[in-house]
């Protein structure tokens, strides 16, 4: 190392080796002391948060017990009188009210469709009524696009489609059964008299099992037998 006397002239000076050493081990330390605090740091927090997770566990369990330790010390000491305590009318609590399900708000306002018109609607309530019997959604959808009567709608389930937008068509000719054992279209009048009427007697022309068969529903080769008493 070099170094300098009073009067300006070099002086060359070396350290030992020792020194160097004891000197680059010290910094060493430094360096590795200041990575030992963080760890400690470290770890000490971990401890806290651990600490203060189980003393909010805790917390609840604890108060409660103080309260009844209290309370239990109150009495044994004479500050509460325990047979005012037993005499004290039992408060019965009321019966909390079953709220059922809160009833829903329409989430759509009806409207008129650009593709299930008025002439739309009027063809589906003829359909309905061909047989006077329920119809399901999926059925009515068939019906319209298999005799080309709307375009087939987009998307993998476009039945389901449908029947979304028919329900928010501003319309009074078909109306929605949504009780779980129908849960499909017909007319409005459905479930009445006139119904009941209209039903069985398109039922007895057409003569199926269980109704009367009217002389409309016969076939031609069986009235002729019916009238030589064959």
């Amino acid at each position: 190392m070099e170094n300098y006397n009073q009067n300006g002239s070099e002086e060359n000076q070396t350290i030992p080796q020792e020194q160097l050493h004891e000197l680059t081990g010290s910094a060493d330390n430094v360096v590795q002391g200041f990575a030992n605090t963080t760890d400690t740091i470290k770890a000490e927090l971990d401890k806290i948060s651990a600490a203060i997770d189980t003393w909010e566990r805790l917390a609840p369990k604890l108060y409660f017990m103080k309260k009844r330790l209290l309370v239990i010390h109150e009495i044994l000491s004479g500050k509460r009188d325990i047979e005012s305590i037993l005499a004290a009318p039992v408060e019965e609590k009321l019966e909390k009210k079953k709220r059922g399900p809160q009833k829903g708000k329409k989430a759509f306002i009806r409207r008129k469709s650009d593709i299930l018109t008025d002439e739309v609607i009027e063809k589906i309530r003829d359909f309905i009524a061909q047989d006077e019997d329920y119809h399901k959604s999926k059925e009515i959808y068939s019906y319209l696009t298999n005799n080309n009567i709307i375009p087939p709608y987009p998307g993998n389930t476009p039945d389901r489609v449908f029947a979304i937008s028919l329900s928010r068509v501003d319309q009074d000719l078909v109306k929605y059964n949504n009780h779980y054992s129908i849960m499909a279209w017909g007319l409005p009048d459905y479930g009445t008299p006139e119904h009941a009427r209209r039903k069985a007697l398109k039922n007895s022309v057409k003569g199926k099992d269980g109704t009367r068969v009217s002389s409309y529903g016969r076939k031609e080769h069986e009235m002729s037998e019916v009238a030589v008493g064959v």
